[in-house]
């Protein structure tokens, strides 16, 4: 398939409305490993990344900038969110080209590391990409109570210092 006539938009939150179409195609809700995800409330993205052909979104990266606590001190977290590509468009680069659009855009933004929950199968994609498995405990709020996340695996990635392979990381809000 040719990758040349795809065009890359970048959008507030509020661009949810032309991806959408990509969340039951890339997490069917009849998938119980994903199914989980559909109790869990997600925060809204600050910016999304959005690979079009032909004006239509096939594939999708969203952007979470989030002051939060890395062992109890102060870190600015860029959230990794909503990695969606068409069945029909994926393995051409464009989940990768997104995602180091949004890394440069962490960069821009001066945050200290990015973090992204996924599915297990999606580890050596993430790992090639230069994120690595994170081995401590990550706390998100629901419904104003702090949880330990448990339902999938975190992963971290440096931007401006060193994630953290380790530790207590705290959202302080929601998960994306």
């Amino acid at each position: 398939m040719n990758t040349d006539d795809i065009e890359i938009e970048i959008l507030p939150d509020e661009g949810w409305d032309k991806v959408a179409h990509l969340n039951p195609l890339v997490y069917p809700p009849e998938n119980p490993i994903t199914a989980v995800w559909a109790s869990v409330k997600w925060a809204d993205a600050d910016q999304r990344f959005v690979a079009c052909k032909n004006g239509e979104a096939v594939s999708h990266v969203a952007l979470f900038l989030r002051d939060g606590l890395r062992s109890g001190r102060p870190a600015r977290i860029a959230g990794i969110g909503g990695v969606m590509t068409h069945p029909a468009h994926q393995r051409l680069g464009h989940a990768r080209r997104l995602l180091q659009l949004a890394h440069e855009a962490a960069q821009r933004k001066h945050m200290d590391f990015a973090l992204l929950v996924c599915e297990a199968k999606n580890i050596a994609f993430y790992e090639q990409q230069g994120w690595e498995v994170f081995n401590g405990h990550m706390i998100h709020q629901q419904d104003n109570r702090s949880l330990n996340w448990t339902l999938s695996p975190v992963m971290v990635r440096d931007v401006t210092a060193r994630a953290p392979r380790g530790g207590m990381l705290d959202l302080r809000g929601m998960p994306w």
